[in-house]
């Protein structure tokens, strides 16, 4: 079966991960003993290093250090570049992390900006600066990575997770995203890229934007989305409705006359709660919460809709 992503890996170490991502990495494990073997050495660098603070601040070069002795001790293992990813970003990724890798050999070089490099948000939302001037927002558990060519003759990165995106305008060099099958073309714009188990959905706040996939393209501009569903391999374009997109990134959730399953479905992505019934309310909402708390938000739903919303021991949400 087809190896997990990186950012996969860590998220299910983390216990970030959500059942049906547990049971992918899971499935991958028991595929062959060799999958077994890279997984819990990698559970063994992890349990090593997860009592480590938000605040510690590690020794590169020491870690560094320590880890390749500790993989090498075991003569046996017979390691594959991918673990080297992994293990950096488990070890060194406190926050962001800016991981170096030889991808074509199994070791590990010191760190140099002129080598690949992967860029990982792991428990909060990360700003990076790109060295041609752009600028990156990755959601939590979103990565990117580009290769020592970027800003030669184009602009490519890799994406894993959902980002927003404000690049720098280059006429001579497009900026090229790579994520799923789908590919993001710009010279210079700003929008954000949401990838799913079955689509990847770019949405255009600024310029212009090309989305391909598999000789499908759609050309987009201010205020519309792509959505590409994995499930027909094919793009439909549409104006963009959904006022908390970028919740995430602005902390700001908006509705204007928004019906309840709108509410929900924003409320569920935002705070990472569930509503447990489908109940749903006659009222419309209106309102603008600019980050505030889940009971603040909760205590002006319920007065707005002349409801009451409880939480059960299950942690659920219900509608009364």
């Amino acid at each position: 079966m087809t190896k997990p992503s990186n950012s996969a890996f860590v998220k299910f170490l983390r216990g970030h991960s959500s059942d049906e991502e547990s049971q992918i990495i899971q499935t991958w494990i028991e595929d062959s003993p060799k999958n077994k073997q890279e997984f819990e050495k990698l559970k063994s660098i992890w349990t090593s290093y997860e009592d480590r603070t938000i605040d510690f601040q590690p020794d590169t070069s020491d870690a560094w250090s320590k880890i390749q002795t500790r993989i090498h001790s075991d003569s046996r293992f017979n390691i594959s570049p991918w673990f080297y990813r992994v293990a950096a970003v488990l070890v060194l990724g406190l926050g962001i992390t800016y991981l170096v890798v030889d991808r074509g050999s199994e070791t590990l070089g010191e760190v140099s900006p002129s080598e690949p490099v992967e860029l990982l948000a792991q428990n909060e939302v990360k700003e990076v600066n790109l060295p041609d001037g752009s600028i990156v927002s990755l959601n939590k558990g979103a990565s990117i990575s580009y290769g020592s060519d970027f800003g030669r003759d184009q602009r490519r990165i890799q994406l894993d997770g959902e980002a927003f995106f404000d690049i720098k305008r280059d006429e001579r060099r497009p900026f090229i995203i790579e994520t799923g099958a789908t590919t993001t073309e710009v010279l210079g714009t700003s929008f954000s890229i949401n990838p799913t188990e079955e689509s990847v959905i770019v949405t255009v706040v600024s310029g212009r934007v090309s989305f391909e996939s598999s000789g499908s393209e759609v050309i987009l501009t201010k205020g519309e989305k792509g959505n590409y569903s994995s499930l027909t391999n094919s793009i439909t374009e549409s104006v963009n409705n959904d006022l908390n997109f970028l919740a995430w990134k602005t902390n700001l959730l908006q509705f204007e006359d928004a019906p309840f399953v709108t509410v929900k479905r924003d409320l569920e992505k935002y705070y990472g709660i569930e509503f447990a019934a489908d109940q749903k309310p006659v009222r419309r909402l209106t309102a603008s919460f600019d980050n505030q708390s889940l009971e603040e938000v909760i205590e002006v739903i319920s007065v707005t809709l002349d409801i009451k919303i409880e939480q059960r021991a299950n942690g659920k949400y219900i509608i009364l």
